[in-house]
């Protein structure tokens, strides 16, 4: 077994001009889906700290009422994926009787 550990400062970043208030308030009202640079920032975020628990709780309030696409759903996935420690398996091996 190997480990990768993906900080995330490796994980793609965008610009840095997210507003979480913005963000919580357009899933709450369901104005427009986020976009992967949105998402990709938000995780990013709340990884390093900048953006507090509080603030991702009321986000993900917000996405129970209004859904993600499966789009940002796929997005939002591979961002969780990328934003900590990968285990690879190795290949199993043929069994020898």
């Amino acid at each position: 077994m190997t480990t990768k550990h993906t900080t995330t400062s490796s994980i793609t970043k965008r610009a840095t001009n997210l507003n979480p208030v913005e963000m919580i308030a357009r899933r709450r009202e369901n104005r427009r889906p986020d976009t992967d640079e949105e998402l990709h920032q938000w995780i990013s975020g709340y990884v390093d700290g900048q953006i507090p628990d509080y603030q991702m709780s009321a986000w993900l309030m917000a996405v129970c009422f209004h859904p993600l696409t499966p789009r940002e759903t796929a997005t939002l996935t591979q961002c969780y994926a990328q934003s900590g420690v990968t285990v690879s398996w190795p290949q199993p091996r043929p069994r020898l009787v």
